[in-house]
């Protein structure tokens, strides 16, 4: 300020003082952000620090390159303690999706400033994997509430993988227990979704299908670690047994098709009074299978000749033969 009044003064003198000044203030800037950074505060020390890095542009120093290296290291200290601790409060109140960001965003900026063997690295590669785990497990779960089985099973299988594949990063001893965990709820996920499947194909007497899917459900139990548990032991026999009896429904539907297609040539074969045209109203009803024979009810109603007449004849079905024959006791 003395010199800006005074023309007989050293220009070198006041190059030096300039100089000297612009360097104090930047050493101020640089001890105030550095300072705030040990008290955690953290806006505050970003704004000092980045005034200090846009001073060390206008000094004539040789380190310039250190002081720009070490003002960039500092605001990146700055970026991984506050995605850091975003990150951290996210995880603590459950919200994985939110925490993943922040801790890749923390992880970048420690993987552009810091060394590849920096404990800081390997303290963000935990918590991005956890997140990870976690947010994906918590996927799978609301997929399973929400009865999108497929969705679930894909969830619950990429959280095994992350398990499986981070097993050194995660460091955790419950490794092979939170994995069987997250497969017995995927397991179950597939149960219901084949029961529920080969429900929908019995109601639409798509018996083929069903049976497809009855199968895949007695698979996937079988295959897996829980085959002599309790719970999926007794789905394994009531799956078997649903089996059996669609084979029944299988073999009986068409012996009762054909019968109810029928019926008018069958009865006027033994019942030679009457007419095809009066018959109506076929029912044929299965009573029981002896030996290799399936014996059906075969019913219907004649019409045309006073008070309606109902007509009942049994025949018998050769499973060997795949024949037909009249049955009564007497047979």
């Amino acid at each position: 300020d003395l010199t800006s009044n005074n023309e007989g003064v050293d220009p070198q003198l006041i190059f030096t003082v300039s100089e000297n000044l612009k360097m104090a203030e930047f050493n101020v800037l640089l001890r105030s952000g550095s300072e705030l950074i040990e008290r955690e505060k953290w806006v505050l020390a970003t704004e000092d620090l980045n005034k200090a890095l846009a001073y060390v542009n206008t000094l004539n120093i040789e380190n310039k390159a250190e002081m720009i290296d070490e003002i960039s290291l500092k605001l990146a200290e700055i970026s991984l303690a506050t995605s850091k601790e975003e990150g951290d409060r996210s995880f603590s109140q459950g919200k994985w999706e939110e925490a993943l960001g922040h801790y890749k965003k923390a992880l970048n900026v420690v993987k552009k400033s810091y060394a590849a063997d920096d404990p800081a690295i390997e303290e963000l590669n935990q918590l991005v994997i956890k997140a990870q785990l976690y947010y994906t497990v918590n996927e799978g779960k609301n997929a399973f509430t929400n009865a999108n089985w497929d969705e679930a099973i894909d969830k619950y299988g990429k959280a095994i993988e992350i398990l499986e594949s981070n097993r050194t990063v995660l460091r955790q001893a419950s490794t092979d227990e939170n994995r069987e965990k997250l497969a017995r709820v995927m397991l179950q996920a597939s149960v219901i979704r084949d029961k529920q499947d080969a429900a929908r194909f019995l109601k639409n007497q798509e018996y083929e299908e069903a049976i497809n899917k009855l199968q895949s459900v007695i698979d996937s139990i079988t295959r897996s670690t829980f085959s002599k548990e309790e719970e999926f032991a007794a789905v394994v026999d009531d799956t078997r047994n649903l089996i059996k009896q669609t084979e029944t429904d299988i073999l009986l539907t068409d012996k009762i098709i054909y019968l109810e297609d029928n019926f008018k040539e069958l009865f006027t074969a033994h019942y030679t009074i009457a007419s095809p045209e009066s018959l109506v109203e076929p029912a044929v009803i299965f009573e029981k299978q002896l030996g290799r024979k399936l014996i059906f009810k075969l019913e219907c109603i004649e019409i045309g000749r006073g008070r309606p007449l109902k007509l009942v004849m049994k025949y018998a079905h050769d499973l060997d033969r795949g024949t037909w024959s009249f049955y009564s006791s007497s047979n």
